[in-house]
């Protein structure tokens, strides 16, 4: 019988969402900052990202069962019960509104949870 290798240790997949259907965020930004923090990391080489500045919640999906991320970071609109995806148009819009518990429907469907981040701007003050 022959002896099996050991496995290889796996990367950190990290996933990241980004939603802005306003024109109002700079997620772009936002992503293009943690990428080049993970560039110049000593340890770049044992992280994977998957980066989606305009995700629709289909992209969503996809990724979270195609790419199995370990963190789901998502940048954008929500509330503590509404998340704002990309509808996929050109142009500003709405954007696409999934509950919060749809959202969470998703995550606990996979076999490996993912840990969970977000970056969202905070509601607006009222002025005095």
């Amino acid at each position: 019988m022959r002896e099996l290798r050991a496995p290889k240790p796996e990367k950190l997949r990290v996933l990241l969402l980004a939603a802005a259907s306003a024109g109002d965020l700079r997620v772009g930004q936002e992503q293009q900052r943690i990428r080049a923090a993970v560039q110049s990391a000593t340890h770049r080489d044992l992280v994977d990202l998957d980066l989606h500045p305009a995700a629709t919640a289909e992209v969503f999906l996809d990724a979270l069962t195609r790419f199995r991320p370990h963190v789901v970071h998502f940048s954008g609109h929500s509330t503590q019960d509404l998340i704002a995806f990309e509808t996929g148009e050109d142009g500003f819009h709405e954007g696409a509104i999934v509950s919060a518990g749809a959202f969470a429907r998703a995550i606990a469907a996979v076999d490996d949870k993912p840990l969970l981040s977000c970056s969202t701007p905070a509601a607006p003050q009222p002025r005095p």
